[in-house]
């Protein structure tokens, strides 16, 4: 999990995510959110055909692109990324937030 938040955190101040600091990082998860609640649902089962004949990425924009699986990956690559900047080792914080919920 470490390795994929510090992927997150390099992507997204390559592409300017950052740029406003943590207060903009946190409005790009909001915004993926409500993405999230707009999107349709996928056709996954397409994808993997597709993608053989037309290329990874254009057939991530056919099928994929705006679809509910990956507004989902936006929310969790978002995730990740503020918790690399923070310093926050994401899965351990997870494991332990699963564990509580399981003895509440």
């Amino acid at each position: 999990m470490r390795e994929l938040q510090k992927k997150a955190y390099e992507t997204a101040k390559r592409r300017g995510k950052w740029e406003g600091g943590e207060a903009e990082a946190i409005n790009h998860l909001i915004t993926e959110v409500g993405e999230y609640i707009k999107a349709i649902d996928a056709y996954e089962s397409y994808f993997d055909g597709l993608a053989d004949v037309v290329g990874f990425k254009d057939a991530y924009k056919m099928v994929l692109e705006d679809t509910k699986p990956s507004e989902l990956a936006d929310i969790v690559i978002t995730a990740m990324s503020i918790a690399e900047h923070k310093g926050i080792d994401l899965g351990k914080a997870i494991e332990l937030k699963m564990r509580y919920n399981e003895v509440r």
